[in-house]
């Protein structure tokens, strides 16, 4: 088996996190569930060394709080869940922001995927908070970043968006990133390789996500029967 792309050892949040162990691999595409309050944005906060967290993780090896902002942009891309944007900068100039390196090619075929021809010269401010988010994906994906972190991606979306990102974020996982995405969508979890539990600030699970939901953890955490999601037990 190939080492981790991502290793993190005792990464927490003061108040928010527990020291959390965990490892990522390249070219899988990992859910984050867990109720309100329960730690799945601290976890990508931390495992992107953002808000100066506890711990340490290494990334191909190499410690991440030693390298330069410039190193860790160009491999790591972080979305937020917050999509608000004041800057009344175009949309092409906001895609072209880290990635003007992009081949026109990729480039076409980003913006091709997202549907975002129409919106190219519409101020970002001035768009929907679907539309941004669809933006703001495009602007990572053509980075090409080897780990991405996403906090609900999948927010906002219409039911087509929400498969059409699903279908990107598989893409960038079979091209070698790691993919990594908290959601509230208790159904979509079956699309995903991995699934990681949060409660209270801890990793309560981690597994595939038949394992996870047939798990005498998921109604614990959730305080729903697994019946609920009973399409994902295949």
């Amino acid at each position: 088996m190939t080492a981790p792309l991502l290793t993190a050892k005792a990464i927490s949040l003061a108040h928010r996190l527990a020291p959390t162990d965990l490892a990522l691999r390249a070219g899988a595409l990992t859910a984050v569930i867990g109720p309100n309050g329960s730690g799945k944005t601290s976890l990508l906060r931390a495992l992107g060394r953002i808000e100066r967290p506890g711990g340490k993780v290494y990334f191909d090896g190499q410690d991440l709080d030693r390298q330069a902002p410039a190193w860790r942009a160009a491999r790591l891309g972080y979305l937020p869940a917050g999509r608000e944007i004041a800057w009344a900068i175009p949309v092409r100039d906001l895609l072209d922001l880290g990635s003007r390196a992009a081949a026109d090619e990729r480039r076409a075929g980003v913006i091709d995927q997202l549907e975002l021809g129409l919106l190219l010269d519409r101020p970002v401010d001035q768009l929907s908070t679907g539309e941004r988010s669809r933006v703001l994906l495009g602007r990572l994906l053509l980075g090409r970043p080897r780990l991405l972190l996403l906090d609900e991606p999948l927010s906002h979306l219409d039911p087509y968006w929400v498969l059409g990102v699903l279908g990107l974020l598989r893409e960038a996982a079979h091209s070698g990133a790691s993919v990594v995405v908290t959601l509230h969508d208790l159904h979509q979890i079956g699309r995903f390789d991995r699934v990681l539990v949060m409660k209270n600030g801890e990793l309560a699970a981690d597994g595939s996500p038949r394992d996870v939901v047939t798990s005498p953890v998921f109604e614990r955490v959730f305080r729903i029967s697994a019946d609920a999601v009973a399409d994902l037990r295949g």
